[in-house]
């Protein structure tokens, strides 16, 4: 059954397309720290939905 509280809320606002690149980068950035493989950003950036381009912009 489909959460109407959290339905309504989502539906309430929206973010720019910037702004959803950076949480999701920092997300990214967060998760690998500064040890990171490039298999792990490529694993990391298919996982929130965003380039590798994408994440190293927002490093």
């Amino acid at each position: 059954m489909k959460d109407e509280f959290t339905s309504a809320m989502h539906a309430e606002f929206t973010i720019d397309l910037e702004t959803e690149l950076k949480h999701k980068a920092w997300c990214v950035w967060k998760l690998l720290g500064d040890n990171y493989t490039k298999y792990d950003l490529i694993k990391y950036c298919e996982l929130y939905g965003i380039t590798t381009e994408q994440a190293l912009k927002y490093h």
